[in-house]
């Protein structure tokens, strides 16, 4: 009777635990993306409720945002398998974009939610204690693949659902030309304070954090090899 209420347990305790996990998972990925399309989707008048920050906007604020949104999405696969090192700087990167919101003057509620998010990270610390992987070429080129991916449909994403505010210089320059100038870090002539503007400034810091992102991610394992190892350590300490 014993054995078989500790196994009713434990596997109860496991679908609790790979729940949690997924959902937070999934909520923070969510809050990455929300986070990435605040420079490309008009901000929704949410005053009525909570009203915004009585600041002015920041457009280094706003580039930030979507660079946190995009470590996000990176880190939501860590949290659904409970890593504490991605939890841990999920955590930060919450409190971080709560407070570019503010900074860049954004809705209220949508800081809320985020420091609501970061809350309940905290509060659901003991079900992410897993170890990080070891670091491995083949995991360093998945990353460097899944965040090119995600700057790639960002791209054409922004780009397409900002079509009509890019139809002028399209029509002057061609739409192959606009988007190597807005990789390039060429300014535009767009108007200031519009979602192209923000997505023009926004995405060569992208591309930028998501190719050093890459080579990092790369590079870990050469690093982790050249790195002496406990033992080694040890026998250099003993003949010095």
């Amino acid at each position: 009777m014993q054995p078989e209420k500790t196994r009713t347990e434990a596997l109860y305790t496991h679908r609790l635990r790979s729940l949690v996990r997924y959902t937070m998972g999934l909520l923070i990925g969510l809050s990455g993306v929300a986070n990435m399309v605040s420079a490309i989707i008009p901000r929704l008048n949410w005053d009525v409720l909570f009203g915004a920050w009585p600041v002015d906007p920041h457009y280094a604020a706003r580039k930030l945002i979507v660079i946190s949104g995009f470590f996000l999405i990176m880190l939501s696969y860590g949290l659904i398998r409970g890593k504490r090192q991605a939890w841990s700087v999920a955590v930060v990167l919450l409190l971080l974009s709560a407070s570019l919101y503010i900074l860049n003057g954004g809705p209220v509620l949508t800081t809320i939610i985020t420091l609501g998010l970061a809350a309940l990270l905290v509060a659901l610390r003991r079900f992410f204690r897993a170890k990080s992987d070891p670091p491995s070429v083949w995991r360093g080129y998945v990353a460097f693949l899944a965040g090119l991916s995600i700057v790639t449909l960002y791209t054409i994403g922004g780009f397409f659902f900002l079509y009509g505010q890019f139809e002028p210089l399209i029509d002057q320059l061609g739409s192959e030309k606009v988007i190597l100038l807005l990789l390039s870090h060429s300014h535009l002539q767009l108007t200031q304070g519009t979602q192209a503007f923000f997505f023009e400034r926004a995405l060569p810091a992208l591309c930028l954090t998501a190719v050093l992102y890459g080579i990092v991610s790369v590079l870990r394992p050469v690093a982790a090899v050249l790195r002496p190892n406990e033992q080694e350590q040890k026998a250099a300490s003993i003949l010095t």
